[in-house]
């Protein structure tokens, strides 16, 4: 829904800054047709046209929208999401050390169960990690996504409802410092996009190299027994088991 409003309001700005449509929609240019429907106060806010009108509905839901969103990855989705990956590193911790007491006592115990269990230890961990990671990512990208959308604000009452040349909420100069705020924040997010292209573009081409090496095993298992089970890690255990993979199917 984000990407459609954005796609719109963008649409809409780019007709009023070419002055599209000018002839064939003359009422789309015209602040009489609006106040046919609302009167905004004069002198300033009066010069609304039904489009600019239009694009500060659009810009209002980016205000609230980006804003909600920001709290969300700040609080939800960053510190909050720390804190319980905190308590399921402690749960991990205990539980291996609970495992090292047993072996203690249990000098049965084969080879092949420890490099099993190092294998699910290290997946285990490494998951954690990268879910660490996202959430300490995700607080970052909500501190710059929360003030692109406290600075719409100032673009739907300044610049849309032509507030700016009254003065009023600061004025040009605060619209000046609203987009900077926003140009200033962007920047990280396009850094994020790019580093998210080339992650997806590296884990296909593991992925293609690991369904490539479990095709030479057409007659065999994937995991014989006694075998080695050194390329199982948190990629290959996530395809295996979010595609329902297995050794029957490959």
């Amino acid at each position: 829904m984000d990407t459609i409003v954005q796609l719109i309001r963008n649409a809409m700005c780019c007709v009023k800054d070419l002055n599209l449509f000018a002839e064939s929609l003359p009422n789309l240019y015209d602040p009489e047709y609006t106040s046919k429907f609302y009167t905004f106060p004069t002198p300033f806010m009066s010069k609304t046209t039904p489009l600019e009108f239009l694009i500060c509905i659009s810009q209002l839901y980016a205000c609230i929208s980006c804003t909600i969103s920001g709290y969300n990855l700040i609080f939800g989705g960053g510190i909050l999401k720390l804190k319980r990956l905190t308590r399921v590193s402690d749960l991990v911790h205990k539980k291996r050390l609970d495992k090292a007491g047993s072996k203690k006592k249990d000098d049965d115990k084969d080879d092949k169960a420890d490099k099993d269990d190092a294998i699910v230890n290290q997946v285990v961990a490494t998951s954690v990690m990268k879910e660490a990671n996202g959430a300490l990512r995700n607080a970052f990208v909500g501190i710059c996504v929360l003030p692109i959308g406290i600075s719409f604000f100032w673009l739907l009452r300044n610049n849309s409802l032509h507030i700016t040349e009254a003065g009023w909420v600061g004025g040009l100069p605060a619209l000046i410092h609203a987009l900077t705020a926003m140009d200033i924040a962007l920047v990280p997010l396009l850094y994020f996009m790019l580093k998210d292209a080339s992650s997806a573009l590296r884990k296909a081409v593991d992925i293609r190299a690991m369904v490539e090496k479990f095709s030479e095993k057409k007659n065999k298992d994937v995991a014989p027994s006694g075998g080695e089970l050194s390329w199982i890690n948190l990629d290959s255990y996530s395809l295996i088991v979010d595609s329902g993979l297995s050794s029957k199917h490959l």
